[in-house]
């Protein structure tokens, strides 16, 4: 995209990593779950889901006419020259009809409007033009690729801002996607019927699917949302309130009653928070909410923690209060993260979510977090307890997201790390926090350190940064146990080499600075060094390697008790990796990658005779070369 004459993408051919209109797809392995290892009784939370199901027509090789996606050429990442700054929506939501309706007229077109507020760096432009860049047949039967009207897009401009609308947006079907992908129909059953429920899931690059967007986490912009609905369909949600100044209204069209709900303008954000969650209200209900008090002035009054779900469960006959835990829970670890970085909550409600079919565990939209229902709602009585924990892991994961991935969100996907692995580093401090009880510090090396160990012991891995990240695929590859797990546990080696209160205050100063901005490593770095505050060591420095380079070293060390100092010692060091299976080639190590390793001996016979050796001013000694000796002091 270029500012001056025209919007587009610029880049090498590659599969589409964000245009403002693209429409790709991308197949991958989806996100790594949010809690413990699947196998010892946790559900997955996969934030970004698994394109699991059937793609589109479009993309069918085996029937007459389709069009493959991998033809079209959709470039990448966008150049940064232009800032959206607000996005009025105006979406109109068709569902199936249910049997008892009274069908009307069918309906063959998707009237919607977005309009974008952008800020241009150049004071001097005079026009914007919009171009289309593939036409799709009109006949093409999907759910996933939009049309915009050439005639329908009008520019106007005003001082730096220009306002782009593209009017009578349209999708190529009259059904939604069913994919679990961008916003999609939802179907179950209750009493004998086929319901639907409309959800959506836009992470990592699925928005576009929905409206026309700058769909990258580096650009942030507030969202001013309308919803019109069949009245039918009375629970409806999106990330922020609805607007008291503007009360719902109805429409009739097409002999069919509609409502018409306005609401408030959310926060900055990127666009893949973005959520609507539309079903009947009599299917879907509010768990008695908690209300959260900011403490912040009138600037950010108290807010309300809503647990949303089937209607039996959450609200149901018989006392049940399946919801009660998640709203507790949820209140309880909002207050942790107020507490440890004094930030407000930015939005005016937080509403969790249970759905019945979502292929994520869970999705960390700001106000509006969507879980897969089994990862949501404990049942007493019928859960084990260590589904209880599963389902605090989950709330943790999402609500950690609050501070790393939704204040703060990483400009572009390669450092995905910064948002993920924060946040599963993060649900266990929340845990260790609100369920002291449960005694879970000493189970962070065998559910986390031990899950990252295990993959990233081949040459197939990948560091956790990788600047070489563009396509769809690459965004999909980072989206992995390396990312959340190494990304955790290089955070709990950061915590553990820098003691407890020290690390807090750094990442405290590290939100205050770069909250409601698109971060990156070197963000980070920069506040660990300010408390670290060593005037020989730059942990930036001895930290880089661990987020660079892919693979950890094994770190061999031997004493020479015939050495006129036996507690002196030498030490070598290498890349892991575990054996290949028969028959395969051994892998070839690079014999020069080294990491930087903070080293601490303690020695002694029995535990009042432990003594602490190769300490110098309260810092350990680092393993740096491959190899190499340490006089004890």
């Amino acid at each position: 995209m270029t500012s001056g004459t025209r919007f587009e993408s610029k880049g090498k051919d590659r599969d589409d990593a964000g245009g403002i209109f693209g429409q790709g797809q991308g197949q991958g392995r989806g996100k790594e779950e949010g809690g413990r290892p699947a196998e010892h009784g946790e559900r997955p939370c996969r934030c970004q889901c698994h394109d699991s199901k059937p793609r589109s027509d479009l993309d069918d090789p085996l029937k007459p006419g389709s069009l493959r996606l991998s033809r079209i050429n959709l470039n990448g990442v966008l150049t940064n020259q232009i800032d959206p700054i607000n996005y009025e929506l105006f979406l109109k939501i068709h569902l199936p009809y249910d049997a008892n309706d009274t069908i009307p007229e069918p309906l063959t077109t998707r009237g919607n409007t977005v309009a974008i507020t952008l800020k241009t760096p150049d004071s001097n432009l005079k026009s914007i033009t919009l171009h289309v860049r593939h036409e799709v047949p009109a006949d093409s039967k999907t759910g996933h690729i939009l049309r915009f009207a050439k005639d329908k897009v009008t520019v106007t401009k005003k001082a730096e801002r220009t306002a782009v609308v593209v009017d009578s947006l349209e999708y190529l079907t009259s059904e939604l996607a069913q994919d679990n992908q961008g916003l999609y129909l939802s179907q179950y059953m209750k009493d004998g019927q086929l319901r639907n429920l409309i959800v959506s899931q836009f992470q990592a690059f699925k928005a576009r699917r929905a409206f026309p967007c700058f769909d990258e986490p580096g650009y942030r912009s507030t969202f001013t949302t309308t919803l019109q609905y069949p009245k039918r369909f009375g629970m409806t949600r999106t990330n922020e309130d609805v607007d008291p100044s503007n009360p719902a209204s109805e429409v009739n069209a097409n002999g069919l009653l509609w409502t018409k709900t306005v609401y408030k303008t959310s926060a900055r954000m990127p666009v893949y928070l973005n959520a609507f969650l539309v079903s009947d209200a009599n299917d879907f209900k509010f768990h008695e909410p908690i209300v959260m008090a900011q403490n912040y002035g009138t600037s950010f009054p108290a807010f309300p923690v809503n647990t949303i779900g089937n209607a039996e469960l959450v609200a149901g006959p018989n006392n049940r209060r399946d919801g009660r835990f998640a709203a507790e829970q949820g209140r309880d670890m909002i207050e942790a993260l107020k507490n440890w970085f004094e930030q407000p909550y930015t939005i005016s409600k937080l509403d969790q979510a249970g759905v019945p079919d979502f292929s994520a565990g869970a999705m960390e939209n700001w106000g509006l977090v969507v879980y897969r229902e089994a990862s949501l709602l404990y049942q007493p009585q019928v859960s084990t307890a260590d589904q209880k924990r599963g389902v605090a892991a989950i709330i943790g994961h999402e609500l950690a997201h609050m501070i790393f991935g939704n204040l703060l969100t990483c400009q572009w996907w390669s450092d995905t790390w910064l948002n993920e692995g924060f946040a599963r580093f993060m649900q266990y401090e929340l845990m260790y926090r609100t369920k002291p009880r449960w005694n879970l510090q000493p189970m962070f090396t065998y559910w986390v350190v031990r899950e990252a160990m295990s993959q990233d012991a081949f040459t197939t891995t990948h560091a956790l940064s990788d600047p070489s990240v563009e396509t769809i695929a690459d965004i999909n590859g980072m989206f992995s146990t390396i990312t959340y797990a190494k990304g955790a546990s290089i955070l709990h080696m950061i915590k553990g080499l820098m003691q407890e209160t020290p690390f807090f205050n750094a990442l405290k100063q590290y939100v205050k600075v770069n909250a409601d901005i698109p971060t990156r490593p070197e963000l980070l770095m920069t506040e660990l060094d300010k408390v670290y505050n060593s005037a020989s060591d730059k942990l930036s420095e001895r930290l880089s390697k661990w987020i660079y380079q892919k693979g950890y070293p094994v770190v061999t060390v031997s004493r020479n008790y015939d050495s006129a100092n036996p507690n002196d010692i030498s030490y070598t060091q290498k890349r892991f990796l575990l054996p290949v299976a028969p028959g395969s080639s051994a892998p070839v190590l690079n014999e020069t990658d080294t990491w930087d390793v903070p080293l601490t001996l303690i020695s002694g016979a029995i535990k009042d005779d432990l003594q602490v050796a190769l300490q110098a001013a309260n810092r350990p000694c680092w393993v740096s070369s491959a190899s190499g000796e340490f006089n004890s002091v």
